[in-house]
């Protein structure tokens, strides 16, 4: 509760001037049993769970401030609200090392990009089969 448009754009700042190689947004949940609720009334915040509303903010417009970052953040990854570091560790346990998964995200994100502008139907569109090639050659 408290987050603001401004808020939001400084996080991104930090995030990409901090060169973090990912992220994990997620969007706030409000529940009674939550410390926050004490405060409901300072933040004006009503509803539950995922369905919320604050004084400078509601639940819809903070989706659709977190769709945005992916194209705003261009050198973090992030794989919406999964867990990254189950991901990371499960590739590290496979035997890929820090650089090979840092790569194997930057394609994803890639590919999350291209389909999302070009489509994933079949035949694929010439630049996302070319971003798979890729990743495919990472791929053990």
């Amino acid at each position: 509760p408290g987050e603001t448009e401004e808020t939001f754009s400084q996080t991104v700042s930090l995030i990409n001037e901090s060169g973090l190689p990912y992220y994990i947004p997620y969007l706030f949940t409000y529940s009674k049993r939550a410390l926050v609720h004490e405060d409901r009334e300072k933040f004006g915040l009503v509803g539950t769970g995922h369905t919320w509303k604050q004084n400078t903010m509601d639940a819809v417009e903070a989706s659709r401030l977190m769709t945005k970052m992916i194209h705003i953040i261009p050198q973090s990854y992030s794989d919406g609200m999964s867990h990254i570091e189950e991901i990371y560790n499960l590739l590290l346990g496979k035997g890929y090392d820090h650089g090979e998964i840092l790569k194997l995200f930057r394609r994803k994100r890639e590919l999350q990009l291209a389909v999302e502008e070009l489509g994933s139907e079949r035949p694929y569109h010439p630049k996302v089969k070319e971003i798979l090639v890729k990743m495919a050659s990472l791929i053990k």
